[in-house]
């Protein structure tokens, strides 16, 4: 495979001393930079960079500071991006490359979309297609031309048939070619997104699977342990025995192995992901307990946002039952908890799972729970003041 030969190319090379820039750099290129994993391209990026230095190859020049720019949006740091982007393309135009032109201005408009520029970024689009339309261009630029207008459509209101059209085309060119597994990957990622959101959930699960497989390939545990909970989603989704059996292996392991890697934020996703399961197959009980489980540890590291979605999963899963009291009771209970711990306005973080409640019960019967649960709470309170212990309540089986 390229991917395998180049990277035992480059390494008998730099055992010889005879490493040359352009293999680092095309070696970068292939190398998968993923949502997890950017630090192998980039140490492929300072190392070529620093040769170089002393090389002063322009063209060579921009090809690293577009990879470096496309591992900055990947990491959400946009402003860097857009400053990479921008000088990749000046030092291509220095080179004359006309490939590294379009590609940094492709990637630019990519850039330019994650942070809100829509309209700017689809202007761009219209004039490199035209560019491009006919040009002698290489592969790698037309790729960053494709995904560009892709990703246009997909954030455009009412265009997901269009988006899926796009990427589609653009996987049945990538895909297999492991020079481009960066690319396969998020069209697969997309494409998952997109066929799910219309309701074609086997597909969407065969593009997550085809996420998996490229995580595990290069070795990214934490992409890995994405795509695992993510398709575990979709499986359970699809509702069929099958589907439900495999996405417990699934979060199984990427709980197990989000425990062994230190993940705090997956093995938290996936006791949500088993909460959720277990609950689906009215193991109530031991859907609480992950939840559970979610809100001690989160007490004990001071993490708001995981308590706070502990309760609204621990809320949902009393609602799916039927236990409305139980579920606003959970919501109220944690707010009062955490007001008197922390102090502070904290209503805002609570008004979503309330009114989501409303919406299953209506603003009349939400009053009454409400209401209820006040004369609960000062029960509650005149018990423990004549050091009497309340009656437990007694979780739905």
């Amino acid at each position: 495979m390229v991917l395998e030969e180049l990277r035992a190319r480059v390494e008998s090379d730099r055992n010889a001393g005879a490493l040359s820039p352009a293999t680092l750099v095309e070696l970068s290129e292939c190398e998968p930079a993923l949502e997890c994993r950017t630090e192998p391209v980039r140490a492929l990026l300072t190392e070529a960079a620093a040769a170089l230095d002393q090389a002063g190859e322009p063209a060579l020049e921009g090809r690293v500071l577009r990879r470096l720019a496309q591992l900055k949006m990947i990491e959400q740091d946009l402003d860097g991006a857009k400053t990479l982007a921008a000088r990749a393309r000046q030092r291509s135009r220095e080179a004359r490359d006309g490939s590294g032109v379009l590609a940094a201005a492709a990637l630019a408009s990519r850039i330019e979309l994650r942070r809100g520029g829509d309209a700017e970024a689809q202007a761009t689009l219209v004039k490199l297609a035209g560019i491009a339309e006919g040009a002698a261009i290489d592969e790698r630029a037309r790729v960053e031309l494709s995904l560009a207008m892709a990703e246009v459509s997909l954030e455009e209101q009412g265009a997901e048939a269009e988006a899926e059209e796009l990427f589609s085309e653009l996987l049945a060119g990538v895909d297999g070619d492991d020079r481009l597994l960066d690319a396969t990957f998020t069209c697969r990622q997309a494409l998952g997104m997109l066929t799910l959101g219309r309701g074609d959930v086997s597909a969407a699960c065969h593009h997550l699977r085809a996420v998996l497989t490229v995580a595990k390939r290069v070795g990214s545990v934490p992409d890995e342990l994405r795509a695992r909970i993510a398709l575990g989603g979709a499986l359970v989704a699809r509702g069929d025995d099958a589907g439900i059996t495999e996405a417990e292996r699934h979060v199984q392991i990427a709980r197990d192995k989000a425990l062994e890697h230190g993940d705090d934020d997956m093995h938290t996703a996936a006791l949500m992901g088993q909460a959720g399961l277990l609950a689906h197959k009215r193991r109530i009980r031991g859907a609480l307990d992950r939840c559970l489980e979610i809100a001690r540890s989160a007490a004990e590291k001071q993490d708001l946002r995981r308590y706070v979605a502990a309760v609204a999963l621990m809320s949902e899963i009393y609602a799916q039952t039927g236990d409305y009291a139980s579920a606003f009771r959970t919501v109220a209970e944690s707010y009062h908890a955490l007001r008197a711990q922390l102090g502070g306005d904290l209503k805002p973080l609570f008004e979503p799972q309330l009114r989501a409640l409303a919406d299953r019960v209506g603003p009349e019967r939400l009053a009454a729970l409400s209401e209820d649960a006040k004369l609960a709470r000062a029960l509650r309170d005149q018990l423990e003041a004549r050091g009497e212990a309340p009656a437990s309540h007694k979780e739905p089986e």
